[in-house]
């Protein structure tokens, strides 16, 4: 029997900000370690989007600055 597949989760703008630089990474290792492939996979894909739509804003912000 299959898993039922897991959505990717949204770019969630308010859980990426609250990623501090100095957390535990040790914990922060254990915690991934727990998820299953496709989860790692969502959550990857989803901090792919999140960079991306990111990228896009500030380049659209850089080209209106130059206007």
């Amino acid at each position: 029997m299959r898993k039922k597949p897991i959505p990717p989760p949204k770019g969630d703008e308010s859980t990426t900000r609250r990623i501090s630089s100095e957390r535990d990474l040790d914990a922060v290792k254990t915690k991934y370690l727990k998820l299953s492939k496709e989860e790692l996979v969502n959550r990857l894909i989803a901090v792919e989007q999140y960079l991306a739509e990111n990228q896009k804003r500030w380049k659209a912000n850089q080209f209106e600055q130059f206007q």
